[in-house]
């Protein structure tokens, strides 16, 4: 069985990003797609995927160091 190779738009829509932002990560080398003759980038499933879990973690670890405002409270 083959990975599931995956438009910009369906990309995109896995991942609630623009295609425009899954573009900009292709050419900085931080997401790896093959481009079509016709200018068509295609993902393999598992690279979104590691995407995916890239920006939960980093969604994860930021909430992680921020503390909710009644906690930031001073209680005299």
């Amino acid at each position: 069985m083959g990975t599931a190779i995956l438009t910009t738009g369906d990309a995109a829509k896995r991942l609630d990003v623009s295609g425009e932002y899954l573009r900009r990560l292709v050419r900085e080398g931080r997401l790896s797609a093959t481009k079509t003759t016709s200018g068509q980038h295609l993902f393999e499933e598992g690279e979104i995927e590691r995407l995916r879990l890239e920006r939960e973690a980093a969604r994860r670890a930021k909430a992680g160091g921020q503390r909710s405002a009644h906690k930031r409270v001073a209680h005299y």
